[in-house]
């Protein structure tokens, strides 16, 4: 939702007096930030696609598949065309046609808070995953493992070396979900009040990906 309906909600619903006040507290949150990311990744490995089990498919969504949205708790048909229309491909899992799983992977670049103008630059042949979440009312059926095997399956055939992802710190399902297919290589803070931002990047191992912080910590 963006901030001018998010207020104008407010307003009809509670008056001018609470819409003021949750549009400084959004402010205030925009323009302070202290967040930790674990990021993980995952070799794609070289061998044919296998095939989807039973009655599920894997579509790339677009404009048409909007409506998919509403199964799931990320971004809303706004945002999910502007990712469209800057090269990102969205992924949804249907399971008897009914949408279960969606992520989104990003190619040459992505939209990042802490990256140096907002944009994460990303080396050739390695993919961002992102927004990777089971429907709720599909979870605890293994449709999140399905669907990421899929999305890995069409990565096999696009000369993509690796997957990357990331994980805020503390959020204990999508770490024990990412911690079964990824392994972590990286701890990143990004702490930003009002207009310095500091971003911090410790490697937890020797993997090949230092160019994280040097996209990262540009500022």
């Amino acid at each position: 939702m963006s901030t001018l309906r998010r207020v104008t909600t407010e307003i009809h619903a509670n008056g001018w007096r609470h819409a003021l006040q949750v549009s400084v507290a959004h402010i205030h949150q925009l323009l302070t930030i202290d967040e930790v990311h674990t990021w993980y990744e995952r070799a794609v490995d070289a061998g044919p696609a296998l095939p989807a089990k039973g009655d599920q498919r894997l579509i790339e969504g677009t404009s048409d598949d909007f409506h998919l949205l509403e199964e799931f708790p990320t971004i809303d048909a706004s945002k999910a065309q502007g990712r469209l229309d800057d090269g990102a491909r969205w992924w949804v899992l249907l399971d008897h046609e009914r949408p279960v799983y969606s992520v989104w992977t990003f190619v040459g670049q992505m939209p990042m808070v802490g990256a140096p103008h907002g944009i994460l630059l990303l080396p050739p042949r390695v993919v961002f995953l992102e927004d990777s979440v089971t429907a709720p009312a599909a979870r605890g059926a293994g449709f999140g493992f399905a669907g990421l095997d899929a999305v890995m399956n069409q990565l096999r055939s696009a000369e993509v070396d690796s997957v990357i992802t990331k994980v805020k710190l503390g959020n204990r399902p999508a770490e024990r979900f990412v911690g079964k297919h990824f392994r972590p290589f990286a701890t990143v803070r990004i702490r930003r009040h009002g207009l310095s931002m500091r971003v911090s990047v410790a490697f937890t191992d020797d993997a090949q990906n230092r160019w994280v912080a040097a996209a990262l910590e540009a500022h």
